[in-house]
């Protein structure tokens, strides 16, 4: 169970660690060199997550659950349809499973993460979070305009959504927009309200998305998206 994951080093396997060597002038120099410590010691198998939504719940999201740097890391990479050279925005944050998985989160807006994150070397991208504040006037906008992008994104990997705000009302009414936005697109995903700044809430939302993708971590499972699941 995620909820009974702890918060330990981050540790990187060696595709991954390559991302990192391109990024060290971004990040914090004791995070790269607790990393550079931690490479070694396992080899580890990337669960990566998109956490997308309102920018601030994504940072609070992250830092709550993941071990990583505070800021926003501006990261260059070549992208494969194009071959063009791009930067992307992103905040980081990772968490360890076992001896042999963590869980990678890639959060932010910017609408080249999710390609970013597919093309990562060894990339185990499993799905995204979408984090909605009920707080903002234009939440569920916002929420229509994310579902409607990623489309495409749904029909091959897992959703969830959460739902964070200081007003209970307006949390449950997002709650059933969100509902009944993923009833017409005809996704199936968890719904939940959350407080993206405790570590047990953000466990249960991300458990709930990995159980949907690949019920148990196995070699053998097979990925499995929100729209395949729409028929349960």
């Amino acid at each position: 169970m995620v909820g009974a994951y702890s918060r330990q080093s981050v540790v990187r396997t060696d595709s991954h660690f390559s991302m990192f060597n391109q990024i060290n002038s971004s990040l914090p120099a004791f995070f790269f060199t607790m990393i550079r410590q931690e490479e070694y010691r396992f080899t580890m198998k990337p669960l990566n997550i998109v956490v997308t939504g309102d920018p601030d719940a994504i940072k609070t999201l992250i830092r709550s659950i993941g071990y990583g740097p505070d800021k926003t890391i501006a990261h260059a990479y070549t992208s494969k349809k194009d071959l063009q050279a791009h930067t992307v925005d992103l905040n980081f944050g990772s968490l360890q499973v076992d001896d042999d998985y963590r869980i990678d989160f890639f959060g932010g807006t910017d609408p080249k993460l999710l390609e970013f994150v597919k093309q990562l070397p060894g990339s185990g991208l499993r799905g995204m979070i979408v984090v909605v504040d009920a707080d903002q006037d234009n939440a569920t906008d916002t929420l229509d305009q994310i579902l409607q992008a990623n489309t495409a994104l749904l029909k091959k990997f897992a959703l969830a959504i959460g739902i964070t705000g200081d007003d209970y009302q307006g949390i449950k009414l997002a709650e059933t927009h969100a509902r009944e936005s993923l009833r017409q697109l005809g996704a199936v995903a968890p719904v939940f309200s959350i407080d993206v700044a405790h570590k047990e809430d953000v466990n249960l939302l991300t458990e709930s998305l990995l159980c949907l993708t690949n019920p148990g971590i196995h070699e053998n499972n097979n990925k499995a998206s929100s729209y395949q699941q729409s028929g349960l």
